[in-house]
């Protein structure tokens, strides 16, 4: 059993998984017990007791550059397929299980992200540039669905953004929409790669999302670390008109006039007083002035920037809707095919049997559609402009003829355990299987020519919801 390294008046605590001796130089992993032994190989100044405890926090920043050094120009970038990189399991390997190991694992990367913060304080200070640093972490709340406000991110601002207000709405607006597109993929791709990493992630409760940050948040203490919580937008409705400047502050609560007339108000001037006195009292009223100037300045830039958000989303919601009635009309084709016209008009022979209904086992496909009985044969000089699937008989070589398909819900929903095999296999693959209850809604509650837009209306990329679509097409048509 490995001990404490003590020191007077000062432990460094001691690993789960630490070793009676330490690991070899050469062996050593980055994860708690690698940094452990690495102070059990360099020392920790036994005969300057005071010397590690009053630089602790800088020998750990040391401790981590020296397992990171090197990192970024490796070549060694490439994730795994839904896994995890090798490094996360060297990190996991020196934890135990349980609470304690997930603990001990938090507070490591606790100490990588505030030593990350602190490399990009001492880049700014040192060398007058400006960082920003975002990171949002792959997990989220137990029973927390993997959207964005179930995330937030960690994120490092330098000290010039205190004095440029009108950058701020662009930089939430950078932070929201990291965690919106690199954020949420983040998560689902980790609870995909902990699935195959072996773990059980089935945990009950469903907590409250976060609320949603739209202004630059306040800081750590003493840091620069700042905190935003995503959330999940909701578009308003295009308005023609701007929309009307806010109504101006309560009187004497947010300086302006009102403040100033109130310090006007209370001075009191006498013959007496003494220069001193009152020449501080006009620097004070020119600060207070000066202070007044600033805050109409910064309302007047927050109202113009108002109005442009406005246009843009106005814009933004009509180029939405035209998009969603073009997928529309484009799956109303899909779902919908005419007769086919000859080039010359021919007449049928008598006796041709009336198409009917697909059976409940015929495949449903965009392109072909199969009929339960024959026509007979039409002249090869009279085929269709497009193409449909046949079936010969076994008499008399015959050609069906396509026929406008209606998809009924109520035909599906009476299903007593309606089967969705290619929806499930895309879900899980995608980690998406906690959204199955909600395609199930959709195909009972909407004709298919709608689904497409009820899957972008739960804020699915557009890739995977063309995917999620023809799983859907090819589970509605198949037993």
């Amino acid at each position: 059993m490995a001990t404490s390294l003590v020191l007077t008046g000062f432990n460094i605590p001691l690993p789960a998984r630490a070793l009676a001796e330490p690991t070899a130089l050469a062996r050593l992993k980055f994860n708690p017990v690698g940094l452990y032994d690495l102070h059990r190989h360099f020392g920790v100044f036994p005969t300057e007791p005071t010397f590690f405890p009053t630089h602790r926090l800088r020998f750990l920043t040391s401790d981590i550059a020296w397992f990171a050094g090197g990192a970024g120009t490796d070549g060694n970038h490439r994730l795994p397929v839904d896994n995890f990189h090798p490094l996360f399991r060297d990190v996991r390997e020196g934890v135990p299980t349980g609470r304690a190991g997930s603990n001990e694992w938090k507070d490591m990367e606790r100490k990588v992200r505030a030593a990350v913060f602190d490399l990009a304080t001492y880049w700014d200070r040192g060398f007058g540039g400006s960082t920003i640093v975002m990171h949002v972490e792959g997990t989220v709340r137990p029973g927390a669905s993997l959207t964005a406000d179930n995330l937030r991110a960690h994120t490092y601002l330098p000290a010039i953004v205190d004095e440029i207000n009108a950058a701020h709405p662009q930089i939430i607006e950078m932070v929201q929409s990291f965690i919106t597109n690199v954020g949420v993929p983040t998560a689902r791709r980790w609870r995909v790669s902990a699935h195959n990493f072996g773990w059980a992630l089935d945990q009950n409760g469903v907590p409250a999302p976060y609320p949603m940050t739209h202004s630059i948040p306040q800081p750590s203490r003493n840091s620069r670390e700042f905190i935003f919580f995503g959330g999940i937008p909701t578009p308003p409705a295009p308005m023609n008109l701007p929309s009307p400047p806010p109504p101006p502050p309560p009187p004497g609560q947010h300086g302006g006039v009102d403040a100033l007339s109130h310090t006007f108000s209370s001075v009191t001037l006498t013959d007496d007083m003494p220069s001193e006195d009152l020449e501080a009292l006009l620097n004070n009223l020119d600060d207070e002035l000066q202070a007044s100037r600033d805050e109409n300045e910064e309302l007047i830039d927050i109202i113009n920037n108002l109005r442009e958000v406005n246009r843009d989303l106005g814009d933004e919601v009509n180029q939405l809707k035209e998009h969603i009635q073009d997928l529309q009309r484009r799956l109303a084709l899909v779902f919908r095919s005419t007769t086919p016209t000859s080039p010359s008009p021919r007449k049928v022979k008598t006796g041709t049997a009336t198409p009917t209904l697909p059976p409940a086992s015929s495949k449903l496909h965009s392109s072909s559609v199969r009929v339960s009985q024959p026509l007979t044969a039409i002249p090869s000089s009279s085929s269709p402009s497009r193409s449909f699937s046949t079936r010969p008989s076994s008499s008399n070589p015959t050609r069906t003829l396509p026929y406008h398909y209606t998809f009924n819900p109520r035909t599906f929903a009476s299903q007593p355990q309606p089967h969705l095999p290619n929806v499930v296999r895309l879900l899980r693959t995608l980690g998406y299987h906690d959204l199955e209850p909600r395609i199930h809604q959709i195909i009972r509650e909407h004709e298919p020519v709608q689904w497409v837009t009820q899957l972008l209306e739960i804020s699915l990329p557009a890739d995977v919801t063309l995917r999620l679509f023809q799983a859907m097409t090819l589970d509605v048509g198949t037993d």
